[in-house]
C-alpha cells in the first residue's frame, strides 16, 4: 500500500468513527414514556449532591436529578430550604447540613466504579445551575438509589408525582417509600439518628407535590414560543422593507 492508498484509509477510518461518535450523541426530547439507558457512569464534580448528579450515558453526560426524593442540602446556600428539610426530619439546620454532606459521600461510594441504569423522560429538572437537569431513577447493583438514600435515612420523601417505568401507580409505590422511612426511623440511621418528635412536622407523603411540567404545558409553551418567533420575524421583515422603501422614495 503506497503513502496516497494509506493516507485515503486512515481519512475513510477517521470518518466512519466520527459518523458512528455523532449517531451515537443523545439530544434529550421529553418524552411521555421512560426511556431507558444501561451501562451508565457516574462523572465525579464539584456539582454533587446526595440527589443531583452528573452521569455519562454513552459519550454525552447529563446531571440528572432523582425522582421521588430529597437529600437535605450540604450547604447553606439556601437558608429556608435548609430550615424545610431540617424540621421534617426533626433536626437541627447543622445536623441537616451534616446530614446533606454525608449524603454526597454515599452516593460517591455507591455510584463510582458502577455500571448503572438511567430511566428517565427527559423531563427538565429546576436548577440554580447553568447546567440543564433532568428528572431520572437511578439503579445500581439491582437497587433503585433513591431507596437507598431513603433506606439509610439519608432523603426525605419529596419530588414529583410520576408513574414508575414498570407501570406502578404513584399510589401504589408511596407507601413501600413510607416503610423504608418507618424503617430508617426505628435503627436510628442517617437523619433520624439525633431526630426529635418537638422538632418535626413535615408528614412522608411529600411525595404527592408534583414538579414536573404537565406535557400539554410543554406542548403550549412550544407553540407560544413558536408564534412569538413568527411575529417577531414578520415585524422585522416589514420593518426592513419600510426602510427599503424609505430610501427608494427620498
Amino acid at each position: 500500500m503506497n503513502l496516497r492508498s494509506a493516507t485515503l484509509s486512515a481519512i475513510c477510518l477517521i470518518g466512519i468513527l466520527l459518523a458512528q461518535c455523532e449517531a451515537q450523541t443523545i439530544t434529550p426530547k421529553h418524552s411521555r414514556k421512560f426511556i431507558r439507558f444501561d451501562n451508565c457512569e457516574f462523572v465525579p464534580t464539584s456539582y454533587v449532591d446526595g440527589d443531583s448528579f452528573r452521569v455519562r450515558i454513552g459519550t454525552d453526560e447529563f446531571v440528572l436529578r432523582l425522582y421521588y426524593v430529597d437529600c437535605p442540602e450540604a450547604d447553606d446556600r439556601f437558608p429556608d430550604r435548609n430550615a424545610e428539610q431540617a424540621q421534617y426530619f426533626g433536626i437541627t439546620d447543622a445536623e441537616s447540613l451534616a446530614v446533606g454532606k454525608a449524603a454526597k459521600e454515599y452516593l460517591k461510594e455507591v455510584l463510582t466504579g458502577k455500571a448503572i441504569t438511567v430511566f428517565t423522560r427527559w423531563s427538565s429538572a429546576i436548577s440554580s445551575s447553568r447546567l440543564p437537569r433532568y428528572y431520572a431513577l437511578v439503579e445500581v447493583d439491582g437497587r433503585n438509589l433513591g431507596e437507598l438514600l431513603v433506606e439509610n435515612g439519608l432523603a426525605r420523601l419529596h419530588g414529583v408525582s410520576v408513574n414508575l417505568p414498570d407501570g406502578t401507580k404513584i399510589n401504589d409505590y408511596i407507601p413501600t417509600l413510607a416503610e423504608l422511612e418507618n424503617a430508617a426511623k426505628k435503627r436510628k440511621v442517617g437523619a433520624w439518628a439525633t431526630s426529635k418528635a418537638e422538632l418535626q412536622h413535615i408528614s412522608v407523603e411529600e411525595v404527592r407535590d408534583t414538579w414536573e411540567t404537565p406535557r400539554w404545558l410543554d406542548r403550549l409553551i412550544f407553540a407560544g414560543a413558536g408564534a412569538i418567533s413568527v411575529i417577531l420575524i414578520r415585524l422585522v421583515g416589514a420593518a426592513g422593507r419600510k426602510r427599503r422603501e424609505s430610501r427608494v422614495n427620498s
